[in-house]
């Protein structure tokens, strides 16, 4: 006699809200990312984005500062531009970061990223943006982001910050590791299975928050012992 297939898990209970933005990473290698600056965001983004693999970082403000000048003199990525943004600069990036202080450029601004298929980040105008920007906690290998869909940027800078001085950097000591087994195992369910099974043990989160490499490895081997041969 056939069992009758169990209903797939709710992620959330009927009728709740549904978010309005999917988290998602965005790959910067070989890209090129348009800043359009000047206002008070330009600095700490693009700060942000040389972190990044992009190919070539452009900037374009009308006025360029002290520290964007500094920007373009430490990294070649960094080109400046110093003038109005146009429609051409739009459509020769792969993405926009809009933050020029004008409200109604911004606008024009999004009317070029529509018409050319070019996502958009406008600072502090939710109702422009096809993508949210996500405060950033960096882990190691691993990249924390945190997002309130625009609604309140602020709550979501204060708990990366609260995340900087709390998490312990063993996380960080975990992702690279893990990483490194990773890589070393050939793939397929067994790699995947085995990693899990590492992660889920009840001694890692212990383990992590100690920064205990040693016993981190330890576990690991207990754990490759048993895979099937």
């Amino acid at each position: 006699m056939s069992q009758e297939p169990s209903p797939p898990a709710r992620l959330a209970p009927p009728g709740a809200a549904r978010y309005k933005a999917f988290p998602v990473a965005w790959v910067a290698t070989c890209r090129k990312l348009l800043v359009i600056g000047g206002g008070f965001e330009t600095e700490a983004r693009i700060r942000h984005a040389l972190a990044f693999d992009w190919r070539e970082i452009h900037v374009v403000a009308r006025a360029l500062t002290p520290e964007l000048r500094a920007f373009a003199r430490a990294d070649l990525r960094v080109s400046l531009h110093e003038r109005l943004c146009t429609e051409d600069d739009v459509a020769y990036a792969d993405f926009v970061l809009e933050d020029c202080g004008d409200p109604v450029f911004a606008h024009r601004i999004a009317d070029w990223c529509a018409q050319h298929g070019k996502p958009i980040n406008a600072c502090d105008k939710p109702d422009l943006c096809d993508l949210f920007y996500v405060s950033l906690v960096p882990l190691g290998p691993m990249i924390l982001g945190i997002s309130s869909g625009g609604d309140a940027p602020a709550v979501s800078a204060a708990l990366r910050r609260w995340l900087e001085a709390n998490v312990s950097p063993g996380w960080a000591m975990a992702a690279r590791v893990m990483g490194d087994l990773r890589r070393a195992l050939p793939g397929g369910q067994a790699r995947m299975a085995v990693l899990k099974s590492i992660a889920r043990h009840p001694s890692f989160a212990d383990i992590v928050v100690r920064n205990d490499e040693a016993a981190l490895r330890t576990l690991i081997e207990d754990e490759l012992r048993r895979m099937p041969a």
